[in-house]
Order: structure tokens, then C-alpha cells, then sequence
């Protein structure tokens, strides 16, 4: 805001602008325009600023690693008959990133019905049983609270008793 003294000689011109603490360096000039009149005592102020915007980058979920080497003959023949009754139904696509996107996808989601996730073992002495309390405990902790406590408690016995055997 700019106000000149009205009726006096002074030509005192007091300006202030308001601006968070934040963007303060990000102010570089201002000055006060006299010439576009809007009726009142006060001039209008230009402020030059130079910000910076940030760059978001999207957080993307990682693809989970399947275990290809536990199919086993059935379950290979089961994979590759799931995938050509998808392939089947796939639609024709114009752009090839589409199709090759659309593939992807297909492959992923019969993998994931037939092929494990492999877990990645923070702790060379945690077994197999307890990695599946853990998934049970995390599907409990969902829906039953008093299922969720009973799991942690088995898999608490469970671990102090694995890893004294190791």
C-alpha cells in the first residue's frame, strides 16, 4: 500500500508491502505507480518477485519380485493356459505402448496368482512359518483386533525361539 499525505506539501510516499517471512528473499523490487488513478489517496505498487517452483516427482509403487523357479510343471501349464485366454481377449491396440503396456499388465496379473513374492530376509534365521504369521498377522490386524494379538504373541514365541536355535 502506498499513501501520499493528502493537502500537504510533504511528498513523503510510505510503502508497504505485506509478504510472509517465507518469500521474503524471493522479493526483488518494488515501486510505486503513479500514474493509473483509481479515485483515492493511495498509489498502486508493483512488486517484482522470482520464485522457484519445485519439481514433484510421483511416488511410484515398486513392481513386487516374483519366484519364477516354484512353478512346477502343473502350475507352468495352468500359467500358460491363463495367459493365452488372456492374450485372447486382449484388444488390438493403435499405439505400440499401449500393447506393450496392455502385455505387461496380463503377464504381472497371472504371475501373481500363480508365482510367490519373494520376501526378502532381513534375518538369515527367521523361517518360512514365520514370514506366514507375519502376512496372517497383517491380514488380522485388518479386521480382528483380538486374532491380531493372538498371532503377535505366537510369532513373539516363535522368533525368540527361532533365533536361540540359530
Amino acid at each position: 500500500m502506498t499513501w501520499r499525505i493528502p493537502m500537504g506539501h510533504d511528498s513523503t510516499i510510505l510503502d508497504c508491502v505485506l509478504i510472509s517471512s517465507r518469500f521474503m528473499p524471493s522479493l526483488k523490487n518494488v515501486r510505486a505507480m503513479r500514474g493509473p488513478d483509481c479515485g483515492s489517496d493511495h498509489y498502486l505498487l508493483m512488486a517484482v518477485m522470482q520464485l522457484r517452483l519445485k519439481r514433484t516427482t510421483s511416488k511410484s509403487h515398486p513392481v513386487p519380485k516374483l519366484d519364477w523357479s516354484s512353478l512346477t510343471p502343473p502350475s507352468q501349464q495352468l500359467f500358460q493356459i491363463a495367459l493365452s485366454n488372456r492374450f485372447a481377449m486382449l484388444a488390438m491396440g493403435t499405439n505400440a505402448d499401449e500393447e506393450e503396456k496392455q502385455m505387461s499388465d496380463v503377464v504381472l496379473e497371472c504371475a501373481k496368482s500363480l508365482c510367490p513374492v519373494i520376501r526378502r530376509r532381513t534375518q538369515p534365521w527367521i523361517s518360512n512359518k514365520c514370514l506366514q504369521l507375519v502376512d496372517e498377522r497383517k491380514q488380522a490386524k485388518l479386521f480382528d483386533f483380538n486374532r491380531y494379538r493372538q498371532l503377535s504373541q505366537e510369532l513373539r514365541r516363535r522368533m525368540k525361539m527361532e533365533r536361540e536355535a540359530y
